[in-house]
């Protein structure tokens, strides 16, 4: 007997047509409804629910929540040709959506897309939200979905594990900016989900979402998902041992719709929890990567270019930061207007002691500014705010910035700005509210910061720093190495800041106004490090008749602690007093003191060159 291949749709029973349970473009949402119910009812345990287009939308009444959603409680494929709407949202308890998936095992699929009401709510709120899509199962996947506009949350993944979000675009939302509590996916709970190669992009108005891929979820990966233009981040994961991957940002190029902000707001990227690994991931004109770490992270070879204030912010989490490595990532300060400018990265622990941080390979330039707040936009007349996200600062500079308290419209002459922090103004329909220029800390491209003892056992090494204002700055760290590092920067090469016993060997320095490492402490100590000619050494003749001699700083740019210097003869009469009398040099702030050894005065005729060791 021959034996024929079977198939899915071969099976009359498990294939099922929502078209003959009376679903069409043109019946009533109430009559949708009840049709999906049905065809869902009819459809065999792992058969195929089938929503053909139909020339326009199937609109479906979600006036009854959850509860009286379509009901998919039982593994199955729902593939969708054409266009699932629905017809009311509100945040309420038993809040709407259209599909409740409440099976293990369950599959959409397909071109089709599932569409919102039209609603889009920003809110933070407790309770329940709008969804189009609410998932309670596991092994969920969907594939090549279109969601469009979702009320406040696409597809929620509440429970489960073992999710797969596959090749699906999610797209419309929010014109404006106004919160953050909009959600292309949300995942509340589970693990080992997949969420790869999605794509999030605004519709032709310009909607968008706030947050594409909220989850709070361990053992997840994310891949390759591309992003057009969020309002804040691609990704926002929460959870231990999740991989953020080779995905890609392009924030706005100008101001955030409903705000003074370029870029985006924020961060593009955000990972807390342990064991993660950030890799491969790129953004321009958005914020970078933003952490609350436990131990053990992993990023590297990420590129954050056109940075909205810093590329990259780590701060301690529930856990000690040991073990965290980051390596081999570019970051391009992007200076762009409505933003403070930032440290390049930062590395901020709050307790200790945090152990073996490794910062090392990675490129940054431009994080060079000393007035951190350069590109913020000075104050306008009938400017119109229409959501508190601003700052401005005076026409004429005092100190402080201001942001609104409330939405409006500023008055025609400029107010007289408070100069206390919190303070109020009224300005039109505008209230501005005063806050303190942070001025105290000059920004640094690489800065790692801890309470005593904090950071230990560090590496931050092979790390090229252009056009920066502090190369590295650290605060607490002690017995660690910073070597092989090529910094130019417009102040400090490197500053220490009440750490002990570290190495700093075989740097670069170009450019400096400063000493190329300040404030080291005599336990620390110097090796091998270079500076361009004009800070390295300087050509010295000695005067007649002194016993020393204090070389001017605009020759030579004295160090003042944690060095030392050598002095070579450059003649003859050099060469006879340093072997008849000796030389040895001294430091008073800010300058560098050549001195006889045995108080002989010098001829005149000596010249030496003096040279900087750190």
């Amino acid at each position: 007997m021959a034996l024929t291949k079977v198939h899915n749709r071969m099976i009359d029973d498990a294939f099922v047509n929502v078209r003959d349970f009376g679903a069409s473009s043109s019946a009533s949402a109430a009559n949708n409804l009840a049709a999906f119910n049905a065809a869902v009812i009819a459809t065999p345990v792992g058969g195929t629910l089938y929503i053909p287009s139909d020339g326009g939308e199937y609109i479906i009444d979600t006036t009854g929540g959850r509860s009286s959603a379509v009901l998919i409680n039982k593994r199955m494929t729902v593939f969708i040709d054409g266009d699932v709407k629905a017809n009311y949202s509100a945040i309420e308890t038993n809040a709407p959506t259209i599909f409740n998936v409440t099976a293990d095992n369950v599959t959409f699929t397909g071109p089709g897309r599932v569409i919102g009401d039209g609603t889009v709510n920003q809110q933070n709120v407790g309770g329940d939200a709008p969804s189009l899509i609410y998932v309670i199962g596991s092994y969920f996947t969907m594939t090549e979905i279109t969601i469009v506009t979702a009320p406040k949350i696409g597809l929620w993944l509440a429970s489960g594990t073992n999710a797969k979000i596959t090749n699906c675009n999610f797209t419309g939302g929010a014109t404006q900016y106004e919160d953050t509590a909009y959600f292309a996916i949300r995942i509340d709970s589970g693990a080992y989900h997949i969420i790869s190669n999605n794509q999030f992009f605004p519709d032709a108005s310009g909607g968008m979402y706030v947050n594409c891929i909220f989850a709070i979820a361990s053992y997840c990966i994310y891949d390759s998902n591309v992003c057009l233009r969020p309002y804040e981040k691609l990704i926002y994961s929460t959870g231990d041992a999740n991989v953020i991957s080779n995905n890609s940002v392009i924030g706005n190029t100008g101001a955030v719709p409903g705000t003074n902000i370029f870029g985006t707001i924020g961060a593009v990227y955000r990972c807390d929890g342990g064991k993660n690994k950030v890799i491969g991931n790129y953004s321009q004109y958005a914020g970078g990567l933003a952490c609350r770490f436990k131990g053990a992270n992993t990023v590297s070879s990420n590129s954050f270019l056109d940075c909205v204030g810093g590329g990259l912010a780590i701060f301690q989490g529930t856990s000690v930061l040991d073990y965290t490595s980051v390596t081999n990532n570019i970051m391009v300060n992007g200076n762009l207007q409505g933003n403070i400018d930032a440290d390049g990265m930062l590395i901020a622990a709050d307790t200790g002691p945090n152990n073996q941080i490794n910062i090392s390979g990675n490129t940054l330039r431009y994080f060079a500014p000393v007035d951190r707040y350069t590109n913020i936009a000075r104050w306008q007349a009938a400017e119109t705010f229409p959501t508190i996200h601003a700052i401005i600062k005076p026409s004429v500079d005092n100190g402080f910035n201001y942001y609104p308290s409330t939405t409006g419209t500023t008055g025609g002459s400029e107010p007289t700005f408070p100069t206390s922090a919190g303070a109020t103004v009224t300005d039109g329909t505008v209230v501005w509210t005063a806050r303190a220029n942070i001025t105290s800390v000059a920004i640094a491209s690489i800065r790692m910061v801890a309470p005593a003892s904090g950071l230990l056992y560090c590496q931050v090494s092979n790390n090229l720093i252009n056009n920066t204002n502090i190369g590295i700055y650290t605060s607490q760290m002690s017995k660690s190495i910073i070597e092989s590092n090529q910094i130019n920067a417009v102040g400090y090469g490197v500053i220490q800041n009440a750490g002990t016993y570290n190495k700093y060997r075989f740097n670069v320095f170009r450019g400096l106004a400063n000493k190329g490492i300040g404030s080291m402490d005599a336990t620390s100590y110097g090796e091998g490090n270079t500076y361009d000619d004009a800070f390295n050494h300087a050509n010295i003749t000695l005067p007649a008749s002194v016993t020393s001699y204090a070389v001017p700083t605009s020759t030579f740019v004295a160090a003042t602690s944690g060095v030392s210097y050598s002095i070579s003869p450059n003649n003859d009469a050099a060469a006879d007093y340093i072997r008849d009398h000796g030389l040895y040099c001294s430091t008073s702030a800010p300058t560098v003191t050549i001195n006889s050894a045995d108080g002989t005065n010098f001829a005149g005729t000596e010249s030496v060159t003096i040279q900087l060791i750190q």
